[in-house]
């Protein structure tokens, strides 16, 4: 999706993952991810979304959400970029393993 942000604008997308709020985001963003893990778990990396929902944005970290929405293409300084215009989210009561496997 970052390499054609073009080819998705407009796609429906439901996620499940944890909200990473601020760190230089818009005061309406967040990032909702997961760990990405590709051969072990000791290489996680954050993958994720950019979310714009006012009441997601002030969660605290950690804090997991199911989101629906729509991906909207925006213009960050010069490159476009995805951002998931949520259209409904809930928190979740149970933590999900946090890991998703590449195989």
């Amino acid at each position: 999706m970052r390499q054609y942000p073009r080819q998705f604008r407009g796609y429906q997308l439901e996620m499940v993952g944890f909200a990473v709020p601020g760190r230089g985001l818009p005061a309406d963003q967040t990032m909702i991810a997961r760990l990405l893990v590709s051969c072990h778990v000791a290489c996680a990396i954050p993958e994720g979304i950019t979310a714009q929902h006012t009441d997601l944005a002030v969660l605290p970290d950690d804090t997991w959400v199911s989101v629906r929405g729509n991906l909207q293409l925006v213009d960050e300084d010069g490159l476009e970029q995805l951002v998931l215009d949520v259209v409904s989210y809930s928190k979740l009561e149970t933590k999900p393993d946090p890991y998703v496997f590449i195989r």
